[in-house]
């Protein structure tokens, strides 16, 4: 888990037990999370047929990734109610067969109109 390498300074706790204990519970609460959105992924999935708005990628500079929407996809993704904070739940496929490659939950930190201007809320 990435949590694990980021450092704990053990002088900010009285003890280096409590230190270890603060460690241990971040991580518990961390897979609790990652527990979380699987379920919530699978939700999603085993209901099937619902409503989506075709993006392409633009930019991905991690953990950022930047969709652009064009055509159709922009006039469905202005009348939506989607703003920023949103949790959606995004499903790459290939270009080439349409089929999905990969799934994730992610949050929406802003939201463009075709205009330039930002939506966010």
């Amino acid at each position: 888990i990435a949590l694990d390498r980021i450092p704990v300074a053990s002088s900010a706790f009285p003890s280096l037990a409590q230190c270890e204990y603060f460690k241990h519970f971040r991580r518990l609460i961390a897979w609790e999370r990652v527990g979380m959105n699987q379920a919530a992924m699978a939700e999603i999935t085993a209901m099937g047929n619902s409503q989506g708005i075709g993006l392409d990628k633009e930019q991905c500079l991690l953990p950022y990734l930047t969709l652009q929407a064009s055509g159709e996809s922009a006039l469905q993704l202005s009348l939506s109610d989607i703003r920023a904070g949103d949790v959606v739940f995004i499903q790459a496929c290939s270009p080439s067969s349409g089929t999905i490659v990969a799934e994730h939950l992610a949050v929406v930190t802003s939201i463009n109109s075709p205009s330039g201007s930002s939506v966010a809320g």
